[in-house]
């Protein structure tokens, strides 16, 4: 795969899972917005919320490490060993997003079954948030032409 392949399969995996999070969460909305939510209780949701926010740190942390490593793996890659080129980073860069897209999901699927609007919109910031960040850009995948990884399979 050469770079600009790698480029727009990573970009269209990182819309894929963006948009699927933010149709969880527009459907959940619609639910929360007609009283079709299930109420749990004054108590009861803060425990899982709690729960989520415990979950949605780990994850997030886990999306952050694998993301630098994706990164690490774009720099300069000409100075040392690559191994694995630009599907490397796509694999890492898709391991991330996941990280992140359970975290959304989570809180998505908690603003469902407790009707908290609050955490369907962390869920769904969070989820934007890391993206923009993360989202792939040229100069990640520039790094491998001329490496071997820029030849046009036959």
């Amino acid at each position: 795969m050469n770079a600009d392949q790698a480029l727009h399969v990573s970009r269209i995996l990182a819309m894929s899972l963006l948009l699927g999070v933010l149709v969880f969460a527009g459907v959940v909305y619609a639910l929360t917005g007609s009283g079709s939510a299930i109420d749990g209780g004054e108590g009861d949701w803060r425990f899982l919320v709690q729960i989520w926010y415990g979950a949605a740190a780990v994850l997030v942390a886990a999306w952050y490490l694998l993301w630098r490593k994706a990164r690490r793996h774009t720099e300069s890659p000409a100075s040392r060993r690559v191994t694995g080129g630009p599907e490397r980073v796509i694999r890492l860069l898709i391991i991330a997003w996941a990280m992140l897209e359970g975290a959304a999901l989570f809180g998505v699927t908690v603003a469902l079954l407790t009707g908290q609007r609050s955490a369907l919109v962390a869920a769904v910031v969070l989820m934007l948030a890391g993206m923009t960040v993360s989202f792939p850009r040229a100069e990640w995948f520039a790094s491998f032409r001329g490496n071997g990884f820029d030849a046009n399979p036959s």
